[in-house]
């Protein structure tokens, strides 16, 4: 008897007839709607043991864990199949038909170890009180696509393919946002870079577990984080872009209050409750005055008559760090240096008329 030949015909009937263990896991529920309704990556509803909610400060109810209790495997019995062909082989009994033995193989995993240990790693929060109404509806919807999303461990997510095209057909208002590092415009999806900046922070929060891969600050900084901590992007541009180092998956949630005009992004996971957490700051180390503004001729413009087109701004120089904290609230361990930011001062634009004083301000 050929006993490589016979080992590899039953690692091929293994392959077949192997069905591993589905491990305990979680899904998520969507309770506000805007992202992806229903029960996030799927899942078997009937093995469903337990939910945990997911609420806002509002008592909101953002979303649902959904504690699955997995299932048993089976696998086949290598060494009795190896046996039965020995035997038979041995006797002459060359067309014996063979009583193959599945063994059933439990989950590795307890799910009731994955419901103790689901805990919020991290949560951040932004105001936009000030904004108009389309803003903050981008603000809002931006928060519904990125609510219950899963980041499994190793797996690498993009902020512009969660959100998709921002196009007033696909629901953007035209609202502020930064054009060419000087100036705001209407454009549609003014304001996500407010959702992108607040989710940017939830994450440096979480510590080394999640690695930044692509981030760049905005051209002019915004009011509503501090300098060096925000993360502007464009569908054609920069993006915020960050993966799971962890052993376990995370889970996102994001929720817009409108009463209060907040922004909300929570990151859940399953990892030991030691009390530690993160700090992060910024430091402003220099700041760059700007060129003087340049001056631009307007023939159709009446002579006496100017205008700042483009306001003139500071740049500045900003280091940003990061501090783990014990259980005790006292710091553990040294000041980690994330990065230096360096914001360009913008030089600004002065137009001024040159043409006939009969000429009408012009209306812009």
């Amino acid at each position: 008897m050929d006993e490589e030949s016979v080992a590899a015909i039953v690692s091929e009937a293994a392959a077949q007839l192997d069905h591993p263990p589905v491990e305990p896991y979680v899904t998520l529920l969507n309770r506000v709607g805007g992202g992806k309704p229903g029960y996030g990556t799927g899942g078997d509803i009937s093995t469903v043991c337990k939910t945990q909610t997911v609420k806002a400060p509002d008592g909101t109810v953002v979303g649902e864990i959904l504690f699955h209790t997995g299932s048993n495997g089976f696998c086949l019995n290598r060494e009795d199949m190896l046996k039965q062909i020995s035997e038979a082989f041995n006797s002459g009994n060359y067309n014996a038909s063979l009583s193959l033995l599945l063994e059933e193989v439990e989950p590795e995993g307890d799910v009731n170890t994955l419901i103790d240990s689901m805990r919020e790693l991290s949560r951040f929060s932004t105001e936009f009180a000030t904004s108009n109404e389309s803003r903050s509806r981008n603000v809002q919807k931006a928060a519904g696509l990125l609510n219950c999303v899963i980041l499994e461990p190793g797996e690498e997510l993009s902020y512009n393919e969660l959100l998709g095209p921002r196009t007033e057909e696909l629901g953007w208002l035209p609202a502020h946002g930064i054009s060419g590092g000087k100036e705001y415009i209407d454009t549609p999806g003014g304001g996500i870079c407010q959702v992108s900046s607040t989710l940017y922070n939830s994450l440096l929060l979480i510590g080394p577990d999640i690695r930044i891969v692509s981030r760049s600050h905005h051209s002019i900084p915004g009011s509503y984080v501090a300098m060096g901590l925000d993360a502007t992007v464009s569908y054609y541009g920069p993006d915020l872009v960050w993966s799971n180092a962890a052993e376990s998956p995370m889970f996102l949630f994001a929720y817009a209050d409108m009463r209060t005009k907040t922004v909300y992004t929570f990151v859940y996971g399953t990892q030991p409750d030691d009390g530690m957490h993160y700090k992060i700051w910024s430091d402003t180390i220099e700041k760059l005055d700007p060129p003087e503004p340049k001056r631009i001729a307007e023939p159709l413009w009446p002579t006496g008559y100017s205008k700042m087109v483009i306001s003139p701004r500071y740049g500045y120089v900003v280091e940003v760090y990061r501090q783990l904290i014990g259980a005790d609230g006292q710091p553990a361990g040294d000041v980690e240096k994330l990065y230096t930011d360096k914001y360009v001062p913008v030089q600004g634009e002065l137009h001024y008329g040159t043409g006939s004083s009969t000429l009408p301000v012009p209306n812009r």
